[in-house]
């Protein structure tokens, strides 16, 4: 039986032969290109890996008159569905003006930014942008973190990621991204408030959590505004399984795409991001701590590479920031019940007696810790 993925997966009509050619004409700068044969345009998403934008993959045979012989190149094609014109330039300016700044920041160092290389970007008859395929390198997505070694390599390429920022912001504009739908996340925390008075068990800590709704908008700005008395990073802003790639023939790396919600703010929204949405629940709970410090040493090891003297932020400041914003965590747990309601496969998989007892172990807990204060 073929997966849902499969069933509903088509080629745009557009996404034809032409446009491929068309494609590296413009990206080489060269009109003599043509290609070779006819291209086979593959799905570019991994079954049980959601993505929010259409992915294709392509290998573009092509010969000019500047090099006869036959050259070959591996692409993925990501469509913008929703259109959003904001995302698709934040993208397009993080992948021509930032992602270059800190990949010589770290290739001063002798270090590389894992990151899909980017290669063209059209906005009409769609919003794509194309860039290196990841997969015919050996590069694999996984559905669930629940090694301690890929999460490690996630945390490492988060710190060099949040470090090469740190230290190109200037050379170039970095702390102008600021990148959260404050309305939709808002609608979203208060429908999961709301749903709690239904479900057996849950109804106290609703009415408990009601009183939370008129200030969730407050407690979203004071996290994600960037602060004078905090270390500020650009954030990748939406670390989650479907944009982290891992490589394991040799050491354990890991890699990162789709930059359209990229953040200038505090680095916990990464790093509470890939606990609540990456982690395997076991994994958070037994290794937390030991990620948050493999991360600090890989942060402060990078920027003393590339000439920062002085660490901007210590050990402890880091922990304190993860605390300050820890208001994160019940954020990121009411999203992922959101799209578990819509995502209805999915959702009719669960047992709803068992899905009422974990929201309800849940929230106790973080009632416990103080995070919905």
């Amino acid at each position: 039986m073929q997966s849902n993925v499969q069933q509903l997966w088509s080629v745009p009509s557009w996404l034809s032969d032409r446009f491929l050619q068309e494609v590296i004409r413009k990206a080489k700068g060269d009109g003599s290109v043509t290609l070779c044969h006819d291209c086979k345009i593959r799905p570019g998403g991994k079954d049980g890996v959601r993505h929010a934008s259409d992915l294709f993959r392509a290998t573009v045979h092509y010969r000019s008159k500047k090099f006869r012989q036959e050259q070959a190149v591996d692409l993925m094609l990501k469509v913008n569905r929703s259109r959003n014109g904001a995302q698709f330039t934040t993208e397009i300016q993080i992948y021509r003006e930032i992602l270059p700044a800190m990949e010589q920041a770290l290739k001063n160092v002798g270090e590389s930014l894992e990151a899909p290389n980017y290669f063209y970007s059209y906005s009409d008859p769609q919003n794509v942008i194309i860039m290196e395929d990841l997969f015919p390198s050996g590069w694999v997505q996984r559905n669930r973190l629940n090694d301690f070694d890929d999460a490690k390599a996630v945390v490492i390429v988060i710190a060099k990621f949040h470090a090469a920022s740190y230290v190109s912001n200037g050379k170039v504009r970095i702390s102008n991204f600021y990148n959260l739908d404050y309305r939709r996340v808002k609608l979203i925390i208060n429908k999961f408030i709301d749903s709690l008075n239904t479900r057996p068990g849950c109804s106290q800590i609703g009415a408990k959590l009601h009183t939370l709704k008129p200030r969730v908008e407050e407690k979203l700005k004071q996290i994600y505004s960037p602060s004078r008395q905090h270390f500020n990073v650009l954030n990748h802003g939406d670390i989650n399984v479907s944009n982290l790639w891992f490589k394991t023939h040799s050491n354990n790396r890991a890699a990162m795409i789709d930059f359209q919600r990229c953040h200038w703010g505090s680095p916990a929204i990464d790093l509470l991001s890939l606990m609540d949405f990456v982690l395997d629940r076991d994994l958070r709970r037994t290794h937390s701590d030991r990620l948050v410090r493999e991360y600090y040493q890989s942060l402060t090891a990078y920027l003393t590479r590339m000439g920062l003297r002085g660490s901007p932020m210590s050990l402890q400041d880091l922990v304190q920031e993860l605390k300050r914003c820890a208001f994160l965590e019940f954020v990121h747990f009411a999203m992922r019940k959101d799209l578990e309601s819509v995502n209805r496969e999915d959702y009719n998989r669960i047992d709803t007696g068992n899905l009422d007892v974990e929201i309800q172990q849940e929230l106790t807990e973080m009632l416990r810790r103080g995070v919905l204060e």
